[in-house]
């Protein structure tokens, strides 16, 4: 018995997708992870000791939150990363 192996050369790209999902990180907070476009993302502050307060959350993209001087906010998960 005979058999014969060929290698075969071709490169198949695989198309490009567009993204459905982001990544949500919270800096001293809670809610990171991965949401899908449309999403609503809430997210909370660290508890704070009794000598601390909660100011305001900071971000490039800070026009996103809902309530951006409350411990507990909300967003819409746009169709790219975003660090709070």
């Amino acid at each position: 018995m005979l058999l014969g192996c060929s290698k075969n050369n071709s490169t198949t790209t695989p198309p490009v997708v567009p993204a459905d999902s982001s990544t949500v990180k919270v800096v001293n907070g809670y809610g990171s992870g991965k949401y899908k476009m449309g999403d609503t993302v809430h997210i909370f502050s660290i508890a704070y000791s009794t000598t601390q307060l909660f100011d305001s959350w900071s971000s490039a993209d800070l026009s996103l939150l809902n309530a951006p001087t409350e411990w507990h906010t909300w967003f819409i998960a746009p169709a790219k990363d975003v660090t709070v």
